[in-house]
């Protein structure tokens, strides 16, 4: 896209990918190549976590509520008792865990 000004009438979409371009280029500015190719690797870092072991109590019911990792999982009752199928007594199995296993 060039330096010159937008023709008039200017649309809507034209200051979005107007700014599109700009918050790009700025990226483009600030990034470094990643190797000698020169290209450069805009995506974010892998998500680091600790899946839940299979001896994990109420592992079932975290995994159908989505609940895939050990840094995800809730650490108060209150919290573990909303999610579907934990129950006071695996609510209490789950923070007895965290205590176990520090």
């Amino acid at each position: 896209m060039s330096d010159r000004p937008l023709p008039r009438p200017v649309s809507t979409t034209d200051f979005y990918l107007a700014a599109i371009l700009g918050e790009l280029q700025k990226q483009n500015a600030q990034a470094q190549p990643v190797d000698d190719s020169g290209l450069i690797d805009l995506r974010e870092p892998a998500r680091q976590y600790t899946p839940l072991p299979e001896e994990f109590p109420g592992r079932d019911a975290l995994l159908a509520a989505g609940i895939d990792a050990l840094e995800d999982v809730p650490r108060k009752g209150q919290d573990l008792t909303a999610v579907s199928g934990i129950g006071k007594v695996t609510a209490n199995q789950i923070l007895t865990y965290f205590q176990v296993n520090k």
